[in-house]
C-alpha cells in the first residue's frame, strides 16, 4: 500500500531541516550565524545544524589545554571545561541533557546548571572560551 509513497522524514538532512541538500544548504547559509553579534544583541534564531559532539569536547579539551579525558573529572579546575563543553554541546549538537552528562560526568540537572550558568552569567574565563570555541566551531566544524 506504501509502496511509491515518500514520507518527508526520508529527506532530513543537517538533524533539523526537512529537504533537498540543495535546500538545507540554502537554509544554513541564510540563517546560520557567520557574523559577530550586531550591536551586541543576541539573534535569536537557534542553530539548524548539528556539530559532532566529539568536535565540541576536542575543541574544548584543546582551548582549554586539557585531554578529553579530563573533562569528565570532577575536579574543581576542569569546572569551565565541563561547563563550556555542556553549553557548547547543548547548543550545536542537538543532545538531551543526560546525554550531555555522559559525555562530560554530570547528573543532568547539574547539566541544566551549568548551561544556564554559561549563558546568563559566565565567568570571565567561560565567556572568552564561548566566544573563541564558537568561532572555530562555525568556520570548520559544521558538519554537512
Amino acid at each position: 500500500m506504501t509502496r511509491g509513497l515518500k514520507t518527508p522524514w526520508e529527506e532530513i538532512q543537517g538533524q533539523v531541516v526537512i529537504g533537498t541538500e540543495a535546500f538545507v544548504e540554502e537554509v544554513t547559509k541564510t540563517h546560520l550565524r557567520s557574523k559577530q553579534h550586531q550591536r551586541g544583541e543576541e539573534s535569536g534564531l537557534p542553530q539548524l545544524v548539528a556539530v559532532k559532539p566529539e568536535a565540541v569536547i576536542h575543541a574544548v579539551a584543546k582551548y582549554f589545554s586539557v585531554t578529553e579525558g579530563e573533562i569528565r573529572r570532577r575536579e574543581q579546575r576542569y569546572t569551565d571545561a565541563r561547563y563550556v563543553a555542556s553549553y557548547l554541546l547543548r547548543r550545536y549538537c542537538l543532545l538531551t541533557l543526560r546525554a550531555i552528562g555522559e559525555r562530560v560526568s554530570l547528573h543532568y540537572s547539574a547539566v541544566g546548571n551549568a548551561i544556564r550558568q554559561v549563558r546568563a552569567q559566565p565567568t570571565v574565563a567561560q565567556g572568552k572560551a564561548v566566544r573563541d570555541i564558537e568561532d572555530r566551531l562555525n568556520n570548520e566544524q559544521i558538519c554537512p
